[in-house]
């Protein structure tokens, strides 16, 4: 049976977020299995010598392992779970929420490059966009190639990961409470990219998408925010860098940085809050439990981390960062 078949009606107070209440713990669920299985695809992928495909050939490689690491495994889950769209939030979003997907994008652009330099210095500013350290993006400006470029390292990944990572795992985790999706659907998202030094990065980048997700009530909100996300990797990425290069000093960059971000966090709370609003007085349900005390909070966290698949998926993170260092 559909869990979210089972969540509790709304209260009149329902249509703002509420991390905590009263209620019973949700117990474990299978989801980690899920991510598990997009580790092991996903590394095993990496054994593929993509010096040896032409450029036509690794643009349909990509697409190809896309929809294998991450599209086919999510089918299979959801059909056997029995999620439906509902609960996947597969719905489109509206105009209200143009305002927040951009906010949300600038908030990850420029909030992922103060975490980088602080883990990784000036330097992870450097190189060129690659996905998952396989497939590095080449452009030549050829107007075929830029729309190849867009589609197959933009746009795939975003809704592929997005599915899997915010539709899924979210609709899962949330019956631990919305601290639990938020917490792992991030986390798992993080060790997805098997680099610890970006760890940081991928964890705030997941945590982004999933309240986006939650504030529009539709994934394919943190689709868009992570495709503009993508799209300025392949694209803008070497500007930013050029306009570091330009002010001479890492001090006042870091400062320029930090405004834009600043500014970008409060139109994207201040958009949430207007949202959450009329969510409210429309007596709108939020979608997820909303009965779980602190305790059972706590509870439900520690449940799922022990959870043998989360286990796995953990371990399995630190070897291979072990051995690929």
């Amino acid at each position: 049976m559909n869990s979210s078949d089972t969540r509790p009606a709304a209260s009149p107070r329902e249509g703002r977020p509420r991390f905590f209440g009263r209620g019973p713990a949700h117990k474990k669920n299978p989801a980690a299995w899920l991510v598990l299985a997009t580790y092991l695809l996903l590394l095993l992928s990496r054994l593929l010598d993509v010096a040896l495909l032409s450029r036509d050939n690794e643009y349909l490689l990509v697409v190809v392992l896309e929809l294998m690491i991450f599209l086919l495994p999510a089918a299979v889950y959801i059909r056997l779970r029995g999620l439906k769209a509902a609960a996947l939030r597969l719905t489109m979003p509206k105009l209200p929420h143009i305002i927040l997907i951009i906010a949300a994008a600038l908030a990850l652009i420029t909030g992922s490059f103060l975490i980088g330099i602080v883990f990784g210095g000036i330097d992870s500013m450097q190189g060129s966009f690659s996905l998952y350290d396989t497939f590095i993006s080449k452009s030549d400006g050829d107007a075929a190639n830029t729309l190849y470029l867009i589609i197959v390292y933009a746009a795939l990944p975003a809704v592929c990961e997005e599915i899997v990572f915010r539709s899924v795992l979210c609709a899962e985790y949330e019956e631990g409470g919305l601290v639990s999706a938020l917490v792992f659907s991030s986390l798992f998202f993080g060790l997805l990219h098997f680099k610890l030094s970006s760890l940081p990065v991928y964890i705030y980048a997941g945590a982004l998408f999933a309240l986006t997700m939650y504030v529009a009530r539709t994934v394919v909100s943190a689709m868009a925010v992570h495709f503009l996300y993508n799209l300025f990797g392949l694209f803008s990425q070497p500007y930013l860098t050029t306009f570091y290069r330009t002010t001479g000093s890492l001090g006042l960059f870091i400062v320029i940085l930090a405004a834009l971000f600043l500014l970008s966090a409060a139109v994207f709370f201040g958009q949430a809050g207007r949202l959450f609003g009329r969510y409210s007085e429309l007596n709108m349900s939020p979608g997820y439990p909303c009965g779980l005390t602190a305790r059972q909070t706590l509870a439900s966290l520690e449940s799922a981390i022990r959870s043998v698949p989360a286990v796995l998926c953990i371990v399995l993170y630190i070897v291979t960062v072990i051995i690929t260092r």
